[in-house]
């Protein structure tokens, strides 16, 4: 009798322990519905977060996130949720994100919320404040790139190593092109090479 006496009370213990950690894994401090939605998203102290330094938004990865991913999708891109959200059926991630300012003026700090539905499926994503979701789906500025063409026939005339001067001044245009007309100087004369010469 002592004996299934001690085996029930382990039972019960571990029963016990087991429905703690799934209430601490499905509480949600945003009353996060079935759908993984919520109609007034609660974001938490910074100060009680597990790494308050946050991390630098990757704008490429962040923009990859979308509805339907599931949680080790959301981690691969963004990292783990920086805030002690719990261990099983939990349904609310939270970050830190920091976003470089120009002119050297203090990194934004925005907070970045991923609800999860009742499948434990990204669905819905929430950003404090509200103008940091703005910069967070910035665009890099595209580069813009330009073929040049240079004609060896306009810069030298045939058979000759000296540089004429209609190939003077396209080289000019060249080195105007690139940005560093005033840091370039044009040779005269081919290198031992055959190759042109274009130096500092």
């Amino acid at each position: 009798m002592f004996k299934a006496t001690r085996n029930t009370l382990r039972f019960a213990v571990a029963a016990t322990a087991l429905a703690a950690l799934a209430a601490c894994g499905t509480r949600t401090i945003s009353d996060v519905d079935s759908q993984g939605i919520t109609q007034e998203p609660v974001f938490p102290e910074t100060s009680q977060a597990t790494r308050p330094d946050g991390s630098y938004a990757n704008l490429e990865n962040l923009g990859k996130i979308a509805s339907g991913m599931t949680k080790a999708q959301i981690q691969e891109l963004i990292g783990s949720p920086h805030f002690k959200e719990g261990m099983f059926g939990v349904r609310e991630w939270d970050y830190i994100l920091k976003f470089r300012q120009p002119n050297g003026q203090p990194d934004q700090v925005c907070q970045y919320k991923v609800l999860f539905d009742e499948n434990l499926l990204a669905r819905s994503f929430y950003y404090y404040p509200e103008d940091c979701r703005a910069r967070a789906e910035e665009q890099p500025a595209p580069v813009k790139s330009e073929s040049l063409t240079l004609s060896a026939d306009a810069t030298f005339a045939f058979g000759s190593a000296v540089l004429s001067e209609p190939g003077r001044t396209e080289l000019a245009s060249l080195a105007g092109c690139l940005g560093g007309a005033g840091n370039f100087r044009i040779a005269s004369k081919l290198a031992p090479t055959g190759d042109s010469v274009l130096a500092e």
